[in-house]
């Protein structure tokens, strides 16, 4: 019986985590570079958001708030993107064209 399982797939940079009684979660990794020796980390999210951290190339500590407003854009972006694979791309006019007959082309 699998009480904890990891898997990361290769081709969407994503870790799949299966634990007993829980639901099937994706949570995607990023690259950011460690402020001290510009060493790259690839790591998910939650382990930069954590309270603090250890680089794994130079052992220096990392706190949250080092990567706070990167982790707030990327966030943002891939919740604009989300809604754009759901809804699609915002259209131009009310009908989706670039000039519609509804709008004024007076100027």
């Amino acid at each position: 019986m699998l009480k904890n399982a990891s898997v990361t797939a290769d081709h969407s940079y994503s870790q799949l985590t299966l634990r007993k009684n829980k639901a099937l979660t994706t949570e995607p990794k990023i690259d950011l570079t460690c402020p001290y020796c510009n060493a790259s980390i690839y790591a998910t999210i939650s382990w930069f958001k954590k309270d603090y951290s250890t680089c794994p190339a130079c052992d220096q500590g990392l706190a949250a708030g080092q990567f706070a407003a990167v982790i707030s854009d990327l966030e943002q972006a891939m919740d604009a993107s989300v809604e754009e694979m759901i809804y699609g791309a915002p259209q131009t006019s009310c009908c989706g064209k670039d000039s519609c007959c509804h709008q004024s082309t007076s100027d």
